[in-house]
């Protein structure tokens, strides 16, 4: 299965409470200009604490999850990282109280 591209990779998925990561936030971005999108994501891709993207419909253009110990690193974040990328001309939070159902929810396991 792994030489057919079934299985990209083995995980350990860590339960992200017991690591300090208390804060789990969604954010909207739009990058207007497609010719900036490069640019954008390899910036994203260096940032510890976003867990994924994705591009969207919609208003905005993309969508973040991302991770932190508590709301003072969550505003480091969005100030210096996320509203320093000249790309990002607005930006909408969304913090998520409780999670029920995720890819990795509630697993401590290895992913196989």
């Amino acid at each position: 299965m792994v030489k057919n591209g079934v299985i990209n990779q083995y995980t350990y998925v860590i339960d992200p409470l017991s690591v300090g990561l208390e804060i789990c936030v969604f954010v909207q971005m739009i990058v207007p200009i497609p010719s900036e999108v490069p640019d954008f994501i390899h910036q994203i891709n260096f940032l510890d604490e976003v867990q994924e993207y994705h591009y969207i419909t919609e208003e905005y253009s993309y969508l973040i999850k991302v991770r932190t110990r508590n709301t003072i690193m969550l505003e480091r974040f969005l100030t210096e990282k996320i509203k320093s990328i000249n790309d990002v001309v607005k930006i909408n939070t969304i913090i998520a109280l409780s999670t029920f159902k995720g890819s990795h929810a509630n697993q401590d396991t290895l992913t196989i």
